[in-house]
């Protein structure tokens, strides 16, 4: 899940940086910060939601990274 939200932010990104140095006109730079803003809300509040999941249950928090190693 994590691996997704990281992919997705660096796509807009790209595509943002991409769309700017092709030529930006003031519509072009709001829909650009519109698609930008918008991820980055969900990124935070997900992460925020994830934080809060692993604070509730240690238990979890440690099954995962020894499932990592």
């Amino acid at each position: 899940m994590n691996l997704a939200i990281k992919s997705i932010a660096l796509d807009t990104g790209i595509s943002a940086i991409i769309t700017l140095a092709g030529g930006g006109s003031f519509y072009s730079f709001l829909f650009l910060f519109i698609i930008l803003f918008l991820p980055a809300i969900l990124v935070f509040v997900s992460i925020d939601i994830v934080s809060n999941s692993s604070k509730k249950s240690p238990a979890n928090d440690s099954s995962i990274k020894k499932e990592v190693e």
